[in-house]
């Protein structure tokens, strides 16, 4: 037999193997021996794929067709709402769509009627339990048997009509905003008192799912099992959590991806007008078919990201754009301690992004994602209305984890959700539903620390301060405001009759604030009176409870500070003494404030570093982070005017101890499954240093670099050529805001410990001088520059720059000079 021939499959060239050729004696032994040999390093023959390529295309013709089908027949929708989410009784139940259970159950036969005689059957087998209250949606107050006759025919025809849940009683929307009182009033009650005629009338179930499992399952009551313990602080029920998120949501005061927590159990999707509206449907086609959904739904207008504008051969960065919007989302992705990112890092995204980086940008790759201010597209909101979609009565606390031995609080009153408005459908550039009111609460003397923290206010916040009085504001930008609240006394002082006038006369006398009194500045800056009673009588949930606690009143993380007027300290002279109470109390006023008047509040240990045109568009409140815990520091505080979560925050305050220690306030959120609802940003916006004084990030730190809070203002040696050298721009470019950590007692500028703002305040800076140097004659003030310190700290460096704009020696940091 002749040699066999190789062959080719594909690409790839095989011999056949000896095994495979027969063997022919006529062949030199030679020849079949090489055959043998050859085999031996060869692979077993491939096999054909052609039946691999007929599954595979079968497969994908499959799924393409079944995609197809999807898309042009979609599945029925189901019943928006399944009695539970709790009771595994109902499990499989859920799995199945309403089509399948009537067809293996009911076999598609026509929905049963049910009389007035099995409405009161129904009604009997009903556990009080099983049903939560609701009100008159007029508000009134009414019973059922107390309604007007023609309000009771018209809630029997719409129980007609509707063919209602037979277990559980409808709920308006307008419900949600009148609470506190109203009698409970069930379907079940209002039939029965008046029962329909069943020879004229007969309640025709809808052929759906819901009202044909609660018809069959009425008789079988859902447990409420939640718990209860010694740690928690929650005293509102799961109903109320979802009243507080739908009412947060409904006023645009959620405009973040973030999920609503699954423990709310929400049973629909809550449209959120803060969010833009998707080109496509995202959602899952089954999605309606879960039990509990977490994602919000966008209606809101589409979003365009922008990058600041950047003018060739001018250092100064520009100001931000009118109506320009922080997208909290990009930030916490790129800025969140927990996902392992770095301030350095965050700081250069939050300048660059900003355009704080003007003429000296090195990176050369496109810095799209690092784009994080948008603007809202205008629309027709002219038919909008903010509206909290109807609760279902019958929810349960399973899963939730009540204060022990506490009872559930009554419904919040809330007010009607004010409609989200986008900054481009304003008619003026300032929001009556979002004022640009910043607070700061301040208690004794004034010093340095509050007059340097406005001095930077000054300096960066678009104020008009470039035009002079004449000039008439820029029409399409928002000037901000600063509200500087004074306590005139201890913490636990009563205000006399005369302490308006006490504290404007001594304002006037007090050379470090004296100056923001200039009328120059009346349009900006207001200082306000602190009366603890008012503040706390004008808050609706606390002014009938909150006497009770009398000296208890100062409350911090459990540990209570005694009120003793005449004993108590107002100032601080060092770390070791200083003025408790008012810090105390000052954690309480700053929620006072902003659920009153709306606004941002910052202590006055704080230095402002940017403007924060992009923070006020964002409609959501927010404290930052607590270094690397999962708390708050509430040293920056955004909240909303009578918001749903100011209202929960004081309710639950006042049932643990009114403890308003910012640890305590994330215990609260946390328990109550809210806190995405106050954001806790990171700290690199308005504290950037906080994760290297604890240890933390030192391998890659952001400049400047402190281990410690006091190198601040005292610092260290082989970083003190820093602060003159690099100056404002050098000092944690791109945040917000620097928080110092109290300090109260250290000077920022020892060598010139006074205000320094030119020939209009020279009269308050003498006095100043002669306070600051009492062992020095004046003739002797020759401010020579070897009297000064040989290397300036950095506390002294931004208080410094902020007067000099003031003084009009050097523009502010967006290229203003300021005109007197």
């Amino acid at each position: 037999m002749s040699w066999s021939a190789p062959f080719k499959f594909g690409r790839r060239q095989y011999t056949t193997p000896y095994s495979l050729v027969t063997d022919d004696p006529d062949q030199p032994s030679a020849v079949r021996e090489k055959m043998h040999l050859e085999s031996l390093t060869q692979a077993p023959p491939p096999t054909s794929n052609a039946w691999t390529k007929r599954i595979l295309t079968f497969y994908v013709l499959v799924v393409v067709t079944t995609l197809i089908g999807f898309n042009f027949f979609p599945p029925p929708p189901p019943a928006e709402y399944y009695p539970s989410s709790n009771d595994t009784f109902y499990d499989d139940i859920h799995r199945h769509p309403p089509d399948d259970l009537y067809a293996h159950d009911f076999g598609k036969s026509s929905a049963p009627t049910l009389t007035s005689d099995d409405v009161g059957d129904v009604a009997k087998n009903s556990s009080p339990e099983t049903v939560a209250p609701i009100a008159p949606s007029d508000g009134s107050g009414a019973t059922s048997h107390e309604w007007p006759s023609d309000a009771r025919t018209d809630y029997q025809a719409s129980a007609t009509d509707k063919a209602s849940d037979l277990r559980s009683p409808q709920v308006s929307s307008s419900s949600l905003g009148s609470d506190y009182g109203p009698k409970p009033v069930f379907i079940e009650e209002a039939l029965v008192r008046n029962p329909i005629d069943s020879a004229s009338h007969q309640v025709t179930l809808k052929d759906d799912f819901e009202d044909t499992f609660a018809q069959h399952f009425a008789e079988i009551p859902e447990k409420d099992g939640f718990e209860e313990s010694d740690e928690s602080t929650l005293v509102f029920d799961r109903r109320e959590l979802q009243r507080i998120w739908q009412w947060e949501i409904a006023s645009g005061h959620h405009p973040s991806s973030i999920k609503v927590p699954r423990q709310i159990g929400l049973r629909s999707h809550p449209m959120n007008p803060a969010l833009p509206r998707p080109t496509k449907d995202v959602l899952s086609r089954f999605s309606s078919y879960e039990s509990v959904m977490m994602n919000t739904r966008g209606n809101g207008p589409q979003r365009v990201y922008e990058q600041p504008d950047s003018t060739s051969g001018v250092s100064h960065p520009p100001r931000p754009m009118p109506g320009g919007v922080v997208d909290m989302d990009i930030i916490m992705e790129r800025c969140d301690y927990s996902q392992g990112k770095y301030v350095r890092d965050c700081l250069e995204m939050l300048r660059s992004g900003a355009g704080l980086d003007n003429g000296r940008q090195l990176r050369r790759g496109k810095t799209k994602d690092w784009q994080y201010i948008y603007k809202e597209q205008q629309e027709d909101i002219s038919a909008r209305r903010a509206e909290v979609p109807a609760l279902k009565p019958r929810v349960v606390n399973t899963g939730l984890v009540r204060k022990k031995d506490a009872e559930w609080e009554r419904p919040l009153r809330l007010p009607d959700p004010p409609t989200y408005t986008p900054y481009a459908n304003l008619e003026s550039p300032c929001n009556p539903e979002n004022p640009r009111l910043f607070h700061m609460f301040w208690t004794g003397p004034f010093t340095d620390k509050p007059y340097s923290s406005l001095l930077s206010w000054l300096y960066t916040q678009n104020l008009g301060l470039y035009l002079s009085d004449d000039e008439p504001p820029s029409e399409n930008v928002c000037r901000p405001q600063f509200w500087l609240w004074i306590n005139p006394g201890p913490a636990g002082a009563m205000p006399n009759p005369s302490a308006m006038h006490d504290m404007l006369e001594s304002l006037h006398s007090n050379p470090w604030s004296a100056p923001f009194l200039h009328p120059r500045f009346k349009d900006v800056i207001q200082f306000k009176l602190w009366n603890t009673t008012e503040q706390l009588d004008s808050i609706p949930e606390l002014r009938h409870e909150w006497r009770r606690y009398k000296r208890a009143l100062l409350n911090s993380g459990g540990h209570i500070i005694d009120i003793k007027v005449d004993e108590e300290k107002v100032g601080s002279d060092s770390a070791d003494s200083y003025d408790k109470g008012s810090v105390v109390l000052s954690d309480m006023a700053r929620f006072v404030v902003c659920h009153r008047f709306g606004g941002i509040y910052v202590d006055a240990d704080t230095i402002f570093l940017r403007d924060w045109e992009e923070l006020w568009g964002w409609t959501g409140a927010f404290a930052y982070r607590w270094s690397y815990h999962e708390a708050y520091n509430t040293a920056v505080l955004r909240m909303n005017r009578q918001s749903a979560i100011g209202s929960f925050l004081f309710r639950t305050a006042l049932r643990n101890g009114m403890d308003f220690h910012p640890m305590t306030i994330a215990r609260y959120f946390k328990d109550a499954h809210l806190d995405a609802l106050l954001l806790r940003t990171p700290d690199a916006l308005f504290d950037s240093a906080w994760l290297n004084t604890e240890d933390l990030q030192r391998d890659r730190p952001p400049q400047p670099f402190f281990k410690g809070f006091d190198q601040f203002f005292d610092t260290p040696t082989d970083a003190s050529g820093h602060p003159l050298t690099l100056g404002f721009e050098g000092f944690f470019r791109g945040a917000f805001s620097y928080h110092f950590h109290n300090f109260w007692w250290k000077p920022f500028d020892p060598a010139r410990n006074w205000p320094d703002l030119g020939s209009r305040f020279t009269a308050g800076e003498m006095v100043a001088r002669a306070a600051a140097n009492p062992d020095l004659d004046p003739d002797d003030w020759d401010d020579l520059v070897s009297d000064d310190k040989s290397d300036l700290d950095w506390a002294t460096v931004m208080k410094r720059t902020f007067e000099s704009y003031v003084r009009g020696e050097r523009p502010n940091m967006y290229g203003e000079w300021f005109r007197w």
